[in-house]
């Protein structure tokens, strides 16, 4: 039985009014939900289940809620088996709605299609389609626009449009669309952030913008008053200073202050901006920041460097503010905001025009995505500003919404769910504002927060909104994990810049049951990249041209395996205590694109099992560069670049040699008509005879790839590329060979998806592909690690949330957050719109605007409030040990820039919000420790540094350090070799004979042909075949056919001549009834270049007329005129191997392939037919029945598990005999 604690109590049980639950990490808040809902169920005047409206963020959370819900009450029946009420819940609980809010909007669209414009068998948009849907929507509206010559929309595309083409301006319409969508009421949005800059002379001072600027120029004004305050009581806890010292910064002080007592109380913009570029525009004797002559200097170094920190900063600031806010005097500012006014007008008309658009040619489609969705669903339960009538009946079918991550809402979804609900009377909200780190999803944390200060406590006065209860302690983490998050999140989270203050109330409070005798501290480890190797070490090879986060990664590895190797380090696992797994630790990265691969690297060097999920690596692997080139070659030959690296790649292996002399036989022209001058200039072929015929061999296998892209679907077209070349083959014998041959099966699997869409074909697949470039998206290297192994997972913060480790490495800490969004050339924001550059074509200069500045401010406030959310799931991820490690150059510097930042952190919202790295926040906060301070004033690289109350330990490391950890772990990995036994004969045979009980499973492949199983099965059975078919004469069938530039002019092959047999009556007109008529069709598939000349001389006419003319091949016409005939289908299908041939004893699933030459509908089953054109040896009248009918029967197998039909007849037809050989039926 779960003892809850008073504030869980409370979240369960109280119903009064609507209730806000503020769940911190590890507090259980998922365990409350639930029991929340069982007590309702099942409580003496219960609700049934489906009367309950239950969001969830995932569907994974929405399954594991509806499996807790259903082990509760299975548990509760456990104790009361006829009670009638349990046992309704149980039957209710499949239909209850414990779902998505995409998934509840799907809902209420298919209750509701009547109320609006959409089919009911509508299909959601993949991102593949989304993607070439905008693309090809934008490019009508720009050429509609363009042809219409509106000056406005001229003007716009001379000011934001490229000079080469007009791809700023469609990124910047898209990217309007795209997030005036996770509003309301989007075209409203944009119609009234476009119309901002319409009259900025008279309503200038009444703006967001404008208000903006003031409330930060006070501020700065306040801080700087803080900061010399700071310095001033410093000068005077150190009378022993010299007084030239003192007198100096005093002055200084004064002055500083007289200028932020203006900032601190004006509101008129050029009152500020002449008292602050007066002062800072002086010079000489007059300059407002002099330098400070050296003879002045105390000699107490630990003082002079606080005071210079504290100088630095309030400098800084004053600096700062000017030159992005006051840097143009107050017409000018006007001037440039009103130039730019008709742009952005226009620019909202273009992007609402496009929004029409594509809405419109998604409705021709049938086809939405999960944005529309929601807006269907508002659309239908909103009427005006109030509830529709739909969304009243809605309120009476549920008696309570209740909301998981509520922190993770946007205002649609806040929109919708308010809808369905009694207002504030009956919605259940959890969630932890602190862990909202989606705000790139459009997610809104303030929604939670502007409830969270609104709504009262349980025991507070009346109020007409709701109430909140606060689930602070923690269950999941060590106290020394818990003290350092409210250590640095008291020191640096607030209002201003965190979005909530940090105060007693949000400290997480300490509820898990761990042996609290050991300590545990944090531990901060700091690779100092720019120390010099001792010299012992000088010839230690690569690791002295290793830099920055490479020695971080080393780092990170050796103590990895320190830990593991470690007999004392031991973690509770659900109150057993046992050694670490490197299954228990995990390394967080605030992004894994950059770093991750540097991180797996190091481990899989220090022979340590890791898995990354990453999703950076894929399409820059050689591998998927290679075939990328060759599709982009195939859809398009002129194209020099993926011409070029396919010529130069494995699959056609020209020397640069060869390819210099191609292109001098003409630099002006593209590099393909160089190729077909190869082939046709006389002298050329004479002297460079060789290379001549290479040529010819690519451009024909080229010219066969094209039109084979054409009639075949592009993953089955991009399989036979793999088997034609080998490539797949290839790729497994170089380094990492399994996971590049894996990358290589996912392309195949992803274009197989892409042919399910609306859109097919290899050209729109490669722009889908560049499409995915463009934007950083990426499939991920394929997965040969399993997620659930013994490995140390390497994974990013985002992905790490709701799980939780023992040991967890927050790793490359010192690295600069990522502020892209706040330098683009067109900025938006949800209050304060939109914001562009202004751009003098004219002068052809660029400037920042007003506007551009304050929203940039704003939004940096807003990614630093995220980051420091990010920050605290980080940490609160671990339960037992938390090491933090960065890597940094000049470490004496840096931590006297630290240590002076550690004065000034403590009440410094703007401090905190001018720090660029995870370390600029948590370090001032350990050196301000006193203890640490103290021992800081003589640190040594390689020493630990102790903290007190912190719960921190500092680690200095060297590469020295590294080299030595790097040195024992040698040691270690090969002390067995000389302190073991020496191995017995016996044993050394035992060992030297061990077979790996699941070989076989490893050495299967994935996929195999029927032809493979059918060559093993003839194989085995030899022995019945007559001796006369292992003569000279007998001509084993080959795999595969050789490709077309591996020809040569000898004769054909069997399998050849086979293959050419199968082309003519894979094109042939099934109604031809003379030789000549045959000759023609033959003659029409060369000239389209669907066979070689040669390949048609080796076809009998008499033969193929005498299969049309045989009783089989007038069913086979008759089928070709209902419509039933079906020729060359592939099929791939999914089957253990054990069911692929006996002695494959193993339930791993391959993919079986196969090409069925022709099968035919008759009635209600199915007639299959395959063409073999074998010569048949003497006296041998059963050799095709017995060679093919494994083959055969596989096919039949799959035609009959594809289409639901029977295969009620086979048949051989043996060409060289004209004669048909029934093996079915």
């Amino acid at each position: 039985m779960i003892k809850w604690t008073k504030e869980q109590e409370q979240a369960i049980t109280y119903r009064e009014e609507s209730l806000l639950v503020a769940a911190a990490a590890g507090s259980g808040k998922t365990a409350v939900l639930v029991e929340r809902i069982c007590t309702m169920v099942t409580s003496e005047n219960p609700i049934d289940i489906d009367r309950l409206l239950i969001v969830t963020f995932t569907r994974a959370a929405a399954t594991e809620m509806r499996e807790r819900i259903s082990e509760r009450i299975a548990k509760a029946l456990e104790e009361d088996p006829e009670n009638e009420n349990l046992l309704r819940q149980l039957a209710l609980l499949n239909q209850a709605n414990i779902m998505t809010i995409d998934a509840f909007c799907r809902r209420v669209i298919e209750e509701n299609f009547h109320l609006v414009d959409l089919d009911p068998d509508y299909r959601l948009l993949d991102d593949t389609e989304t993607n070439i849907l905008i693309a090809e929507t934008m490019e009508e509206v720009l050429e509609e626009s363009f042809e219409m010559g509106d000056p406005a929309f001229l003007e716009l595309v001379d000011v934001l449009g490229g000079d080469r083409s007009d791809e700023g301006l469609i990124e910047k319409v898209r990217k309007i669309w795209n997030f005036s969508r996770s509003g309301t009421d989007p075209k409203a949005w944009i119609k009234q952030a476009a119309s901002a800059y319409t009259d900025p002379v008279e309503g200038w001072t009444k703006t967001k913008w404008y208000e903006y600027i003031i409330r930060e120029v006070h501020e700065v004004g306040l801080e700087v008053l803080r900061v010399a305050g700071i310095a001033r009581r410093l000068l005077s806890e150190h009378p022993e200073l010299p007084d030239k010292y003192t007198d100096f910064y005093k002055a200084e002080l004064t002055e500083v202050e007289e200028i932020a007592k203006v900032l601190n109380t004006s509101h008129d913009y050029s009152e500020i901006k002449g008292t602050l570029t007066d002062k800072l525009a002086l010079e000489g004797e007059e300059k407002l920041f002099k330098n400070l002559n050296r003879a002045g200097r105390p000699k107490d170094k630990m003082t002079t460097s606080r005071m210079k920190g504290l100088r630095d900063e309030y400098k800084d600031l004053l600096e700062k503010l000017k030159t992005p806010f006051l840097d143009k005097d107050w017409q000018t500012q006007i001037r440039m905001i009103s130039d730019m006014s008709l742009s952005l007008q226009a620019l909202g008309d273009l992007t609402i025009l496009f929004y029409d658009r594509l809405q419109e040619k998604k409705r021709e489609l049938n086809r939405v995505d999960f944005a529309d969705i929601e807006h269907f669903a508002l659309e239908i339960l909103r009427s005006g500003e109030g509830p529709s009538e739909v969304a009243e009946n809605y309120q009476k079918r549920f008696e309570e919404v209740l909301i998981d991550e509520y922190q993770d809402s946007n205002d649609v979804q806040e929109a919708i769910l308010t809808a369905v609900s009694r207002r504030e009377e009956n919605i259940f909200m959890v969630g932890d504002v602190k862990q909202s780190i989606y705000r790139f999803r459009q997610a809104k944390p303030d929604i939670f927060l502007g409830k969270y200060k609104r709504f009262k406590g349980l025991h507070e006065e009346e109020t007409s909104d709701g109430r909140r209860i606060l689930l602070y302690k923690n269950f999941r983490s060590r106290p020394e994990v818990l003290d350092s998050v409210n250590s640095i999140f008291t020191a640096i989270m607030s209002e201003r810049a965190g979005e909530l203050d940090y105060t007693k109330e949000e400290e997480l409070i300490f509820g898990a049951d761990y042996d609290l005798g050991a300590k545990n501290p944090v531990q901060i480890q700091l690779v100092d990249s720019s120390t010099p190797l001792d010299a012992d070490y000088e010839d230690s090879g690569e690791l002295d041209d290793l830099k920055g986060v490479e020695l971080e990664a080393r780092s990170v590895a050796s103590q990895i395996k320190a830990l593991v190797n470690d007999p004392n380090m031991q973690i509770n696992d659900r109150g057993t205590i046992r050694p670490l797994h490197y299954r228990d630790i995990v390394i967080l990265l605030r992004a894994t694109s950059t770093v991750a691969a540097t991180f797996k690297e190091a481990l899989e060097e220090m022979a340590i099992p890791v898995f990354s999920d990453t999703s950076s690596s894929y399409f820059e692997s050689i591998e998927i560069r290679t075939v990328m080139a060759l599709l982009r070659t195939i859809d398009n030959p002129r194209q020099d670049i993926p011409l070029l690296a396919t010529l130069r790649s494995p699959l056609f292996s020209f020397t640069e040699d060869e390819l210099i002399k191609l292109r001098q036989l003409d630099r002006e022209v593209l590099f393909l008509d160089c190729l077909k001058l190869a082939i046709e200039d006389q002298e050329f072929i004479k002297t460079e005879e060789k290379l001549s015929k290479k040529t010819r061999d690519f451009l024909e296998q080229l010219n066969y790839w094209r039109e084979e892209s054409v009639h075949r679907p592009l993953d089955e077209f991009i399989w036979q590329v793999y088997s034609e070349t080998a490539y797949l083959e290839y790729v497994g014998a170089m380094p990492n060979g399994y996971q590049r041959q894996a990358n290589l099966r996912i392309l195949f699997q992803r274009a197989g998806e892409y042919e399910k869409t609306a859109f097919k074909g290899l050209y729109r697949f490669i722009r889908y592909i560049d499409a995915m470039q463009e934007k950083s998206n990426d499939y991920g290297d394929a997965r040969i690690i399993g997620e659930n192994e013994d490995v140390v997972r390497i994974m990013s913060i985002h992905k790490s949330k709701g799980l939780e480790f023992p040991v967890v490495f927050l790793a490359n800490s010192g690295k600069r957050f990522n502020r892209m969004d706040q330098n683009g050339d067109m900025i938006l924001h949800e209050t304060l719109g939109i914001a562009i550059r202004h751009r003098d074509p004219v002068r052809g200069t660029v400037e920042d605007t007003l506007p551009r500045v304050v929203m940039k401010a704003k939004i940096n406030e807003e990614d630093i409030s995220e980051e420091m959310r990010v920050l605290y799931v980080a940490m609160t991820r671990a339960k037992e040990k938390l090491f933090i490690t960065g890597n940094i150059k000049n470490v004496a510097k840096t931590m006297e820039r630290w240590a002076s930042a550690g004065e000034i952190l403590p009440s410094s919202p703007r401090k905190v919000l001018a720090d660029g790295s995870y370390l600029d926040w948590i370090m001032p906060v350990v050196l301000n420790s006193s203890l640490i301070r103290g021992q800081m004033e003589n640190f040594e690289e390689g020493d630990t540094y102790l903290g007190d109350g912190l719960s921190f330990d500092i680690h200095l490391i060297n590469r020295n350090d590294l080299i030595e950890a790097q040195e024992d772990a040698e040691a270690e990995e090969l002390e067995p070799f000389w302190k073991g036994e020496p191995l017995t004969d016996q044993e050394l045979i035992d060992v030297l004979d061990y077979r790996y009980p699941h070989e076989l499973a490893t050495s299967l492949p994935t996929k195999v042909s029927v032809s493979v199983i059918k060559k093993k099965v003839i194989e085995e059975t030899m022995d019945l075949v007559t001796p006369s078919i292992m003569d000279e004469t007998y001509e084993k069938v080959e795999q595969l056919p050789r490709p077309n530039f591996l020809l040569e002019k000898q004769e054909l092959t069997g399998a050849e001549r086979g293959t050419a047999f199968h082309t003519v009556m894979f094109h042939i007109d099934p109604f031809v009834e003379t030789e000549a008529q045959i000759k023609e069709e033959i003659a029409l598939i060369v000239e389209k270049e669907l066979m070689l000349p040669e390949e048609a001389a080796s076809v009998n006419v008499k033969k193929v007329l005498g299969f049309f003319q045989s009783e089989l091949g007038n069913r086979f016409r008759e089928a070709a005129k209902r419509g039933d005939l079906f020729k060359e289908e592939v099929f791939l299908r999914s089957l253990p191997g054990r069911e692929l041939r006996a002695e494959w004893a193993v339930d791993d699933q391959m993919t079986l392939i196969g090409i069925i030459d022709v099968f035919f509908v008759e009635g209600d089953g199915i007639v299959l037919l395959d063409y073999k054109t074998d010569s048949i040896p003497k006296g041998s009248e059963n050799y095709l029945a017995e060679k093919y009918q494994a083959q055969i029967d596989l096919y039949a197998e799959a035609l009959e598990a594809i289409s639901g039909k029977k295969v009620q007849e086979a048949y051989l037809y043996s060409v060289s005999e004209e004669e048909t050989i029934q093996l079915r039926g």
